[in-house]
């Protein structure tokens, strides 16, 4: 923006080269009317001086102002000039300021670097297996522990296949933990398993292996039946062993099963 100072002053020349330039066309009518008349001798030699004189004072009126309007133009635009040159060394164009911008990406990144120092987890739980000191070092793809999610339990119970047929998806179950004596859970059938390992040296990755108890009987495979507990307690943990008996729709009961 130019000084409001520049563009009054350029404004006030403009208006004396317009009232100059009046004057003038003033003086230069007048000696005009006045120099036929002084031929006939209608007027008088004095006055025709003092029209020429008025009319040579007006010129110089005009073509000082003229200079005057040069010089104030010559100030706006260099007024511009030194604004431009100061938006330049703050970064300013227009509502845009290229430096304010910068520091701002810098600060945003430098927030978001302080974010990543702190790690929150996506679910309340137990933290298992921390095996760290105060100083060490968190390497990428190195475990430090294990988290266990604790918002909901399942109990992983083998049945045999003959009994699959009585087992319906939703039916109630009650656990029975060894650890808890006769305290007993309740859950429902979230799963019945589709797929184990074959004994006979077939490669299944990714199934699940329920090795049969003895080996010269012929014995019924396995299938573990996902439950889910119901308002589980704190005394749930991975990989205890516990008793399932589903009370809906079936009559038998699993020797063990691990939650």
């Amino acid at each position: 923006m130019v000084p409001s100072s520049e563009l009054k002053r350029s404004a006030w020349r403009w208006g004396s080269v317009q009232r100059a330039e009046a004057e003038f066309r003033d003086a230069d009518d007048h000696l005009k009317r006045l120099e036929p008349l002084l031929v006939k001798e209608f007027t008088t030699t004095d006055l025709v001086e003092a029209a020429q004189t008025r009319q040579l004072v007006a010129d110089t009126a005009v073509q000082e102002a003229q200079k005057n309007l040069i010089a104030a133009t010559g100030g706006v635009e260099q007024a511009k000039a030194e604004r431009l040159r100061a938006d330049d060394a703050i970064g300013q164009e227009g509502d845009f300021n290229a430096r304010v911008a910068a520091a701002e990406a810098q600060l945003h990144e430098a927030e978001l670097n302080l974010e990543y120092c702190r790690v929150t987890a996506p679910f309340s739980g137990k933290v298992v297996n921390f095996n760290i000191s105060p100083g060490e070092f968190a390497r990428t793809g190195v475990d430090v522990f294990t988290l266990v999610d604790t918002r909901t339990w399942y109990v992983v119970a083998n049945f045999r296949e003959t009994q699959l047929k009585h087992i319906e998806e939703g039916a109630p179950a009650e656990i029975y933990l060894q650890f808890k004596g006769g305290n007993d859970s309740k859950g429902k059938v979230v799963g019945l398993g589709w797929a184990v390992v074959p004994e006979d040296g077939t490669s299944a990755i990714g199934l699940p292996s329920v090795p049969r108890n003895l080996d010269w009987v012929r014995l019924a495979q396995r299938f573990p039946v996902r439950i889910q507990v119901e308002n589980p307690d704190d005394s749930f943990r991975i990989g205890a062993s516990a008793v399932v008996t589903i009370t809906g729709n079936c009559s038998a009961t699993t020797p063990k099963g691990e939650p």
